[in-house]
């Protein structure tokens, strides 16, 4: 299999292990709740399996954007520095299509921009690491 095509599926899945667990755990002390798999489980109607597939999918999508597109183009030699702006391109798309969806961001009674942060937190982890896998498995 093609070498960038691994990349794009090893850096993704670990940049959404990471992500998601960081999103449970900020959870547990005080963060609002960020729930990326129950959202697009109930988006879609269906249950918490194919929410959770769907993350992941989206993921490794974002891990190919990265090693075919953001990787090769930005400038930015520092793969954390790297994987930091990636996260918030990610960020930034993810909020478009969460408006886009009619879907919020903020759990009900959450203020948007506490949630909003913690999705950016979020999505720079998810970033960093896409970028020090991807790098490392070059």
């Amino acid at each position: 299999m093609n070498n960038k095509v691994v990349r794009s599926i090893i850096a993704g899945i670990a940049g959404t292990i990471v992500m998601t667990v960081i999103m449970k755990v900020g959870a547990m002390i005080g963060m609002p709740k960020m729930d990326p798999p129950g959202m697009m489980a109930n988006l879609l109607g269906a249950a918490m399996p194919v929410g959770f597939v769907i993350h992941f999918l989206i993921g490794i999508t974002w891990g190919a954007v990265f090693v075919y597109l953001f990787d090769p183009k930005v400038g930015i030699s520092n793969p954390i520095f790297k994987g930091i702006a990636f996260g918030l391109v990610a960020f930034v798309f993810a909020m478009i299509g969460m408006k886009t969806m009619g879907v919020s961001a903020a759990p009900e009674g959450t203020p948007m921009i506490k949630s909003a942060m913690a999705a950016l937190v979020g999505h720079m982890f998810f970033g960093i690491v896409v970028a020090m896998v991807a790098k490392n498995r070059a």
